[in-house]
């Protein structure tokens, strides 16, 4: 491109009939539109002063620590924030510098990308929790649906990877699922329909602990006895960044009577909060061989009488999508 303008422009301009057009005035004015931009977003430049701490840390210690110094920084609600600042580190570092950027440093930007998607943005009150659910927050304001458009489809392709990963890892060591060719797809169609029609379940947790559930509730749907156990060994055998203590700390909601938050683990996540939401869909995916369980029945029945889920009851695709095209008639 650089080539180009240069071939076709000369040191006073380009011609364009009877003005003369500067391109590397034009080029420079929209450069500096955009970082005049970036600057006027003084939570986004707390989230990019962020980033450069992190990778500071990283490039002086080697341990990938994110998002403890982070936490320090007071910036642990800005999840969708460092989301966006790191891309934008990786674009210009990467794409709009002279000097190489190291893999280790482009391999980190990345990671810390992928535990926003898992847990960081997911915190109750974070800044995508309000431009989701309260109509703007952090650097993505009230019409700027893009960015959380954006960072959705990231999740639902990291969502997709994972769950397919974890299926394949679980039917190698099972028997009866190995003979299922269609097991790895039922998985990812049931981590979709989390994503797409119940996103209110990934905030205050994290992104495997869905994984984990999304494939046992798959396995059973099938008919095929499996531990949970097999499952989140899986997972952290298949991601060498988790360990054990991510399925040990799931939020189980609050009661609505005395507002007390209830934790457990993710097969208590599964049984009180997982399967009661998602059975009504695994009974309609799998008629034959998918076994009722009045167990979560019992327990959608008390939910709906006065046990809620937090922060939300309940947060659709369809109920999404409303808020984001709100947002973007506001803009217009």
């Amino acid at each position: 491109m650089q080539a180009f303008h240069q071939s076709q422009v000369s040191s006073a301009g380009h011609s364009t009939g009877s003005k003369t057009f500067d391109t590397q005035r034009f080029y420079g004015a929209v450069a500096d539109a955009r970082v005049a931009s970036l600057a006027s977003n003084q939570t986004l430049q707390l989230a990019l002063l962020t980033c450069a701490v992190e990778l500071t840390c990283y490039c002086t210690t080697g341990a990938a620590t994110f998002p403890d110094t982070t936490s320090k920084l007071g910036q642990h609600t800005a999840g969708l924030d460092i989301w966006e600042a790191a891309g934008h580190f990786l674009h210009y570092l990467a794409a709009e510098t002279t000097i190489p950027m190291a893999d280790s440093v482009s391999n980190y930007l990345l990671f810390m990308r992928m535990k926003v998607v898992e847990s960081v943005a997911w915190q109750t009150g974070s800044s995508l929790y309000q431009a989701i659910c309260e109509g703007g927050g952090g650097s993505c304001c009230p019409g700027d649906y893009a960015l959380v458009s954006s960072f959705l489809d990231g999740v639902n392709a990291l969502a997709r990877t994972r769950v397919s990963a974890v299926a394949a890892g679980v039917a190698a060591v099972s028997a009866g699922l190995s003979k299922i060719p269609a097991f790895g797809d039922d998985c990812v169609w049931l981590m979709e329909v989390v994503v797409q029609e119940h996103l209110d379940l990934l905030f205050d947790q994290h992104l495997s602990n869905m994984v984990a559930c999304s494939v046992y509730a798959t396995a059973r749907a099938h008919g095929i006895a499996l531990s949970f156990k097999k499952v989140t060994d899986t997972i952290v055998q298949t991601f060498p960044h988790h360990d054990m203590q991510d399925f040990k700390h799931a939020d189980l909601g609050a009661e609505s009577a005395t507002g007390e938050t209830r934790s457990g683990d993710t097969r208590q996540l599964y049984n009180e909060i997982f399967l009661p939401r998602m059975e009504a869909s695994l009974q309609e995916r799998f008629p034959n061989t998918y076994q009722h369980n009045a167990v979560a029945s019992e327990i959608a029945s008390r939910q709906a009488l006065g046990f809620k889920r937090a922060p939300l009851k309940s947060l659709s695709a369809t109920d999404m999508n409303a808020r984001l095209t709100r947002f973007g008639k506001m803009q217009s």
